[in-house]
């Protein structure tokens, strides 16, 4: 993987969050997070809140927040609004999954312990739970729906991007896979932006991703280390490094 420092596009430093969080999520819906005892937590204003319920990881689009337990079954939130963004109640919907992603508008992509790729079809604000599952075809081990398309790595930490899903949010599935150069070990679609990390919790940064060239360009390594990153529409990257400390930054 091609390795450059840059500071065109990041121009902000990291910045310290308290808390500690395994894994955490942003969106619309706000920025959320699971820690070592798979607690749920919500970011407000004022700090994290502790919501209902144990998820091994999470994530959250637009009135959408999808997770997965221990034993990896899937769970939505339901209620989730601009008004009452921590919802009412979790509600289990069919299926096992040990890697979630909600896209800006809602949609849901997931992998299963088997490394198959499957979308929510019916998913919306009044009916978060959606219908039914549809499989796609390849193999990841983890999916990232965003503007920047639909995006994921493998078992051998190979570089996937979905062709026909720039610009869709994750609503369409897209015609074939991809491969893009590099390695990583987890990767972020935000609105026009795709980070990911890599085996040694480098960070990477793909240059050149327009409406034109979906797929980018080259990487580019951005200082810092964690071992999971997400990026928002908004222009904020969060992450938590090996200690489980959580950071942001701006682009």
């Amino acid at each position: 993987m091609v390795k450059y420092l840059f500071s065109d596009t990041f121009s902000h430093d990291w910045v310290s969050v308290q808390g500690s969080l395994k894994h955490v999520a942003v969106g619309d819906a706000g920025v959320w997070g699971v820690n070592v005892n798979d607690e749920i937590w919500y970011r407000d204003p004022t700090g994290w809140t502790k919501i209902d319920g144990l998820l091994k990881q999470i994530d959250v689009g637009r009135d959408v927040l999808c997770g997965f337990n221990r034993h990896d079954n899937v769970y939505v939130r339901d209620g989730v609004t601009a008004g009452n963004p921590l919802g009412t109640r979790w509600q289990q919907v069919a299926g096992s999954l040990k890697h979630v992603s909600v896209g800006p508008t809602g949609s849901v992509w997931g992998v299963n312990q088997h490394d198959q790729i499957f979308i929510r079809d019916g998913v919306s604000s009044s009916n978060p739970r959606g219908t039914t599952w549809r499989r796609i075809d390849g193999a990841l081990k983890q999916v990232s729906v965003g503007g920047a398309g639909v995006w994921g790595v493998n078992s051998a930490d190979q570089i996937w991007y979905r062709d026909g899903t720039a610009k869709e949010l994750g609503e369409a599935s897209g015609s074939a896979w991809k491969r893009i150069d590099g390695a990583l070990k987890y990767i972020a679609s935000g609105s026009s932006t795709v980070l990911g990390v890599n085996a040694k919790d480098e960070i990477f940064y793909r240059h050149g991703v327009t409406p034109s060239t979906p797929t980018g360009t080259t990487w580019l390594q951005v200082p810092g280390a964690l071992k999971q990153i997400e990026a928002h529409s908004g222009g904020v990257i969060w992450g938590v490094n090996s200690g489980n400390a959580i950071w942001n930054r701006k682009l």
